[in-house]
């Protein structure tokens, strides 16, 4: 007994020449699939187990390392083949074929044939899927099985008919019945050492492998382990510690040749027990066009993920809801958006799609943003709209920030000429104009260490940071760069961050470039 046990239909089966290998497909209810065992049955092993529905007939191509299966599945009906390790997965036929019964290649002249039992033809194409015809379309009526005898002949087993029909592929009128009175025959086949030729890196001493010798047509033999066991060495195949309560791992387990190594999900470091897994407690979050990007800053070295939000078509303003653990963002075609961390939840808050800055209050759980020359705000559930501030027609409110602690709303304002930053309570009452001096002052921050406002002006080419107190007093250049448009700022425990584009390139870069400076 070579293999036993999790089989459902058995439909297919086809031995590699070479290697001594066993193929053959498993059917189920709703799946299926390909399997592999040795010729002692010592090591089985699944090589495709996704996207199968009905997998049936099966042939193999062991010089080259190519198995070749049928699916007569209703959303997966057609021939497909893969490298005998299960890689680089291919559809070959989708067309027209709807109950692929049979396959035989030929692989003398690198070809194959089917049965197709739905539309009733015999079927041919090269291995690779081309110059695809029906060469047998009539008095044809369930056709099931098919061989090749001689790489001249055709038989296949015809349940309309319930006998063998032949024809020759040199002359295709060439047709008979050579047995009569079979019903439902299942499966025939025709053995010919002289067509089973060739070789490959596995007829050698199994290519030293410990399990099993797979061919592939791009890597050659490569070993391989049944299921539960590891490759430990390329060639050797040991028992998964992995397996074992996870070898103690917190997330996941790999077996590297020194024994088990841990490792952890993005956003995520090892603790120094080398087993644990610790979530990053500090990120940034950065907008650049489609993505929203997250960025740790108390990992050992900062590590940058992608947050999987399908539905964002253009961010720019960016905020965070730490209370309901939020990112809450500018879409340029829905407005403003709040969607939940691991992206399920996508919640318009309102249609404003001209916002330019977000910034969030999250003790009293207010949003604000900046549109044109306003300043407005909601509930963060989108409730309860409300426009703050008006400033002057010509002016433009570039960017806001929130000081709720301190009961302070801050936000910069350019107009043509000028510029300026306005400190005010948080209902935007009490304004106070604290700096003059900028011409187009933008993203502002805050040092909640220090009680300082941060923000960024652009003064004839040059990309200034500035620093100074809450009423605007000890104003001081901080830093300058002719070469970049600082876009943000951001501030956590005394160290500055800020995002920057080339001036220099004729496009803005896609991900903005990300520094910081201690303060």
């Amino acid at each position: 007994v070579l293999a036993e046990g999790d089989m459902e239909s058995v439909d297919g089966l086809a031995v590699d020449w070479v290697s001594g290998n066993v193929f053959w497909t498993n059917g189920g209810e709703t799946s299926g699939t390909i399997e592999v065992v040795d010729s002692k049955g010592t090591a089985r092993k699944i090589i495709v187990s996704d996207s199968l529905e009905k997998p049936r007939a099966i042939a193999l191509d062991p010089v080259v390392g190519h198995v070749y299966w049928t699916d007569w599945g209703s959303n997966n009906s057609g021939i497909e083949r893969v490298d005998m390790d299960g890689t680089n997965r291919e559809r070959l036929i989708t067309e027209d074929i709807v109950w692929p019964n049979g396959l035989v290649l030929d692989t003398i002249n690198r070809a194959m044939y089917w049965t197709e039992a739905n539309r009733d033809y015999i079927g041919k194409a090269t291995m690779m899927g081309d110059n695809v015809e029906k060469i047998v379309a009539t008095k044809v009526y369930q056709p099931f099985s098919i061989t090749l005898v001689d790489d001249r002949v055709l038989l296949w087993s015809d349940w309309g008919t319930n006998a063998i029909e032949t024809v020759s592929l040199s002359n295709l009128t060439d047709r008979s019945s050579v047995l009569n009175n079979f019903k439902r025959l299942m499966t025939i086949h025709h053995y010919d050492h002289r067509t089973q030729t060739g070789s490959n890196g596995c007829a050698n001493d199994n290519f030293g492998c410990s399990h099993l010798c797979l061919m592939t047509p791009h890597s050659g033999p490569i070993c391989s382990c049944k299921t539960h066991l590891q490759l430990v060495d390329n060639k050797n195949c040991a028992e998964d510690p992995c397996l074992t309560n996870n070898g103690n791992c917190s997330h996941t387990c790999t077996l590297s040749e020194t024994g088990v190594k841990c490792t952890c999900p993005d956003l995520y470091m090892l603790d120094a027990d080398g087993v644990t897994c610790r979530a990053s407690e500090k990120s940034l979050l950065i907008s650049s066009h489609a993505f929203i990007y997250r960025v740790t800053l108390d990992t050992p070295t900062p590590q940058v993920s992608y947050l999987d939000y399908n539905s964002i078509s253009y961010s720019l303003a960016l905020g965070y809801d730490s209370k309901n653990e939020r990112v809450i963002y500018r879409d340029s075609k829905a407005g403003i958006v709040s969607v939940s961390l691991d992206g399920q939840d996508v919640q318009q808050l309102n249609d404003d799609w001209e916002a330019f800055s977000i910034t969030v209050d999250n003790i009293a759980g207010n949003l604000y943003w900046v549109r044109r020359n306003l300043v407005k705000v909601s509930r963060v559930n989108g409730y309860h709209i409300r426009t703050l501030y008006t400033g002057f027609s010509d002016s433009t409110v570039t960017d806001i920030v929130v000081y709720p602690q301190k009961h302070y709303l801050f936000w910069t304002v350019k107009r043509e000429t000028t510029g300026f930053v306005v400190r005010g309570a948080l209902d935007a009452s009490e304004t106070v104009v604290i700096d003059q001096l900028p011409l187009k002052p933008t993203g502002i921050a805050i040092d909640h260490r220090d009680d300082r406002v941060y923000y960024v002006d652009l003064l004839n080419r040059e990309h200034i940071l500035i620093s100074m107190n809450m009423d605007g007093t000890d104003r001081q250049k901080l830093y300058q760069d002719t070469q970049h448009m600082f876009v943000d700022l951001a501030i956590d425990e005394g160290t500055l961050y800020w995002t920057r584009v080339s001036m220099t390139t004729s496009t803005p870069q896609s991900c903005p470039g990300l520094l910081n400076r201690k303060i």
